[in-house]
């Protein structure tokens, strides 16, 4: 389960959003992301880092096109949990 959960972020355009939480279980579970219900892997846009019970992922160069629901998956054979937020592009803040 989540010792500490993400929140909704507004950031602006070019600028990197961060969604960081803390995860733990016994055994330790697997820890998925996704967009929109589409899973993220690591890439130029994406940096997925998982170290010890804490999960992050970054999103880089934020623009309009990455509004949206980004969800954190952990599960192990003893059941699964998942928080959530959504990332909104603004121009104002």
């Amino acid at each position: 389960n989540f010792l500490s959960r993400f929140s909704d972020l507004q950031i602006l355009p070019s600028h990197d959003a961060k969604f960081p939480a803390r995860v733990t279980g016994i055994p330790k579970p697997d820890v998925l992301w996704y967009r929109n219900e589409k899973p993220i892997h690591n890439s130029d846009k994406y940096t997925i880092k998982y170290d010890g019970d804490t999960a992050v992922l970054y999103v880089r160069n934020c623009n309009p096109q990455d509004d949206g629901l980004y969800t954190c998956s952990a599960r192990n054979r003893e059941g699964e949990d998942s928080c959530d937020a959504r990332l909104q592009i603004t121009t104002k803040m």
